[in-house]
């Protein structure tokens, strides 16, 4: 019943997840062990984006995680990323799971793909 109502409405997809029968949703990590664990999940769930992960006062790059940049250089980027129309997911802090930061979906961007008939 839950994968039919996935195939009726395909964006559904975007968000959620059938893991042995029960809905799951992509946004949230399910508390993960560490940082790079949260960063690979969220990259494995958003595949072709640039997925980039709040770490404190700092981003990073989820694929990258050991720079990090000021998270007054979010807004920029994710500016100029829409621009080049290339997809991101932004991934911020949203309090704690057994004292590691829960980190959420807080922004996704999805270019449209143009079909060529």
């Amino acid at each position: 019943m839950l994968q039919n109502l996935l195939d009726k409405h395909q964006w559904l997809n975007v968000f959620y997840t059938i893991d042995n029968g029960q809905l799951f949703p992509k946004w949230q990590n399910r508390c993960l062990g560490g940082f790079a664990a949260q960063c690979l999940w969220f990259v494995t769930q958003y595949p072709n984006t640039q997925v980039y992960v709040q770490k404190g006062r700092q981003f990073v790059n989820a694929q990258q995680p050991k720079l990090g940049y000021s998270l007054g250089q979010l807004p920029q980027l994710l500016g100029r990323l829409r621009k080049q129309v290339i997809g991101y997911a932004w991934v911020a802090e949203n309090g704690y799971c057994r004292r590691l930061k829960h980190r959420q979906l807080a922004q996704l961007f999805i270019p449209q793909q143009r079909k060529i008939l």
